[in-house]
């Protein structure tokens, strides 16, 4: 399992997100809001039921990102339904 304390490459962490707390990706690592949409907003990878991740968390943990940005992100993706979150 990986150190969250430390900083990966997104490739990195879709190699290994079967064996990460998604929750605490969101809060440890800076990511882009295609990483976001298409691995912690899918609900596919949403195994644990404390760890439903919604937009509003995106958007605390990721202040960088915006409301817009994963709006455009999940426009280009159609594997989750983005008017759920």
């Amino acid at each position: 399992m990986l150190d969250l304390s430390n900083q990966y490459s997104e490739k990195i962490l879709e190699k290994h997100i079967y064996e990460i707390h998604l929750m605490e990706l969101l809060k440890t690592q800076k990511i882009s809001a295609s990483f976001a949409v298409r691995f912690l907003l899918n609900e596919k990878y949403q195994f644990l039921e404390d760890e439903k991740i919604t937009i509003k968390n995106v958007l605390y943990y990721q202040p960088h990102l915006t409301r817009e940005m994963l709006s455009i992100k999940y426009d280009t993706s159609s594997d989750i339904n983005f008017e759920h979150f």
